[in-house]
C-alpha cells in the first residue's frame, strides 16, 4: 500500500540521486548524461520506470480534487506522459537534454539547483499539507 508521502519522498529521492552530482562536478554530470542519453534502449527502459512511477501515483489516487491532493494525480498523469514520450521518443528527449542540461556547467547547476528546490517544496507538501492517512489506497 503506498501513501502520498511514501511516493512524494520516493521521488524526492531520486530528485536528489540524479540532480545533487549536478551540483557538486557539472562536467562529469554532463558527461555521464551525454552518454546515458545516446543509447536509446537505456532511454526507453528509464522510460517504463518513469510510467511505473506514474502508475504509482495514480493508484493512490487518480481524479482532481480541490485540496493539496491534487499534487498526487499531477504527479502521476505527468511521470505517465514523460514516460510514454521516453518510450515512443527517446531522440526527442536526447535533443532536449541536450537544449536544456547540456548547454554548459552553469546551465547544469542552475537547472539541478532548481529541482533541488522544487524537491524542497514536494518534502514541504508531504509532511505539512497531506494529512496522514487522508487517502488509503486499495
Amino acid at each position: 500500500m503506498f501513501t502520498p508521502q511514501i511516493l512524494l519522498f520516493l521521488v524526492v529521492g531520486i530528485i536528489a540521486v540524479i540532480y545533487l552530482p549536478a551540483i557538486a562536478s557539472p562536467k562529469k554530470f554532463r558527461k555521464a548524461m551525454k552518454s546515458f542519453m545516446a543509447d536509446h534502449n537505456i532511454v526507453r527502459l528509464l522510460g517504463i520506470f518513469i510510467m511505473l512511477i506514474g502508475f504509482m501515483f495514480l493508484s493512490v489516487q487518480w481524479k482532481f480534487e480541490g485540496s493539496w491532493m491534487i499534487i498526487i494525480p499531477i504527479l502521476g498523469w505527468a511521470s505517465l506522459l514523460k514516460g510514454l514520450v521516453f518510450v515512443w521518443r527517446p531522440q526527442c528527449m536526447e535533443k532536449a537534454v541536450k537544449k536544456i542540461l547540456l548547454k554548459s556547467d552553469t546551465h547544469a547547476s542552475a537547472v539541478a539547483v532548481v529541482a533541488i528546490a522544487a524537491a524542497a517544496a514536494l518534502v514541504y507538501i508531504a509532511m505539512n499539507l497531506i494529512v496522514l492517512g487522508e487517502v488509503v489506497a486499495g
